[in-house]
């Protein structure tokens, strides 16, 4: 059976400290449509995520609101752009969206 680890990206990859690294504080001031998109995630939680990945063999599933918001297939690229390895994501690499918005009802219905 497969180890599954449900990625958050906000707080986890990109935690408000990020928004300081001297790539992303010229999105501070600009508009705030599109910038997650430009924004570079924190590199030390993209190193210690791709460690936990290879030592567990885990597959990652997106539950994070950036599938909404920026919408999955997205979401999957800006990963694999900030070094994430493709081959990480399980096949069903987001959760689905459903009406309760709650994480965790996403996640079980999966």
């Amino acid at each position: 059976m497969d180890q599954i680890v449900f990625l958050d990206i906000d707080g986890v990859l990109m935690p408000a400290k990020a928004w300081l690294l001297p790539a992303n504080k010229p999105l501070l001031d600009g508009p705030r449509a599109g910038r997650a998109l430009k924004a570079r995630f924190d590199p030390t939680a993209v190193a210690l995520l791709n460690r936990l990945i290879e030592r567990t063999q885990a597959k990652l599933v997106i539950c994070s609101d950036w599938r909404k918001t920026v919408g999955a297939a997205e979401t999957l690229e800006k990963l694999v752009a900030e070094g994430i390895p493709r081959a990480a994501f399980h096949d069903d690499f987001s959760t689905p969206e459903i009406r309760s918005g709650e994480k965790k009802n996403e996640i079980q219905c999966g």
